[in-house]
């Protein structure tokens, strides 16, 4: 079973769950979507392409694309990019998917799809991928490459680190003031790595080198303008770009879908 990892954020000290969803069995049938509705947007700071080739920004006007909400049973958003759809059901970080047509970072889809019953964070994002192979086509394969990446290791100092007991309760802490993000969890310097790739404003993915091989209790702490990464230091890890050997995920095909 995939492992369930959360964090919260925000001013609001939102939770949200980072789970690496396992890739479904071959031969099993695959999980899906009781029901889906895809709409596709036109934003209203938009224009239409030479020859109705989709939308793009006026100069100076950037289009981020929105936020998938995973809530239980749902998947839901508006104003998703086709490259976030993917990016978020196969738990990416924008460097590790490659290829793709024009529209992957251009078109923006509505999405609400719900479950045939209660399911959680990874599961709903095995149903991800079969919307998108059924509705938009996708086809993929996995490629090793050496890319560009950010690698978790020791500051200098060494590792601020308590080791966690199996069964043996997160220890309290006194938060700081002006807090506006919390990740509490034990577990290894490899999962730290993994939660630091699914965070939303990663751009580059994270791979372990800090050499440390046992499970730890693991709670951060940022203020406004920070980050998970900015609150490192309180473990005496920090971040060091580097190049690596990672699992690319490559698009062969994806096309956009029907509305529905």
């Amino acid at each position: 079973m995939p492992s369930r990892k959360c964090t919260t954020s925000g001013t609001l000290l939102l939770t949200f769950c980072f789970v690496t969803a396992a890739e479904q069995p071959p031969g099993t049938q695959p999980l899906a979507f009781d029901a889906a509705s895809i709409k596709t947007e036109v934003p209203l700071q938009a224009q239409v392409l030479p020859g109705g080739r989709g939308i793009a920004a006026p100069p100076g006007v950037t289009l981020p694309s929105g936020r998938l909400q995973f809530s239980t049973g749902r998947v839901a958003g508006t104003g998703i990019t086709a490259r976030r759809l993917v990016q978020d059901a196969y738990r990416l970080p924008p460097l590790q998917l490659s290829g793709g047509p024009y529209w992957l970072d251009v078109d923006r889809f509505d999405i609400d799809a719900r479950a045939p019953g209660p399911a959680e964070d990874a599961d709903l994002r095995l149903m991800l991928r079969t919307l998108l192979a059924e509705r938009f086509k996708l086809v993929v394969h996995h490629e090793q490459k050496v890319i560009r990446t950010d690698t978790l290791v020791v500051a200098k100092g060494g590792p601020k680190l308590e080791e966690w007991k199996e069964g043996q309760p997160l220890p309290t802490r006194t938060q700081k003031k002006n807090v506006i993000g919390v990740y509490r969890d034990h577990g290894t310097m490899a999962h730290l790595a993994e939660v630091l790739s699914a965070d939303p404003t990663a751009w580059r993915p994270v791979v372990d080198k800090t050499g440390l091989s046992g499970v730890y209790v693991l709670h951060l702490e940022w203020q406004e303008n920070g980050s998970m990464r900015s609150a490192l230091p309180d473990l005496g890890l920090k971040i060091r770009g580097a190049r690596a050997t990672v699992d690319l995920l490559v698009l062969d095909r994806i096309e956009k879908p029907d509305d529905n």
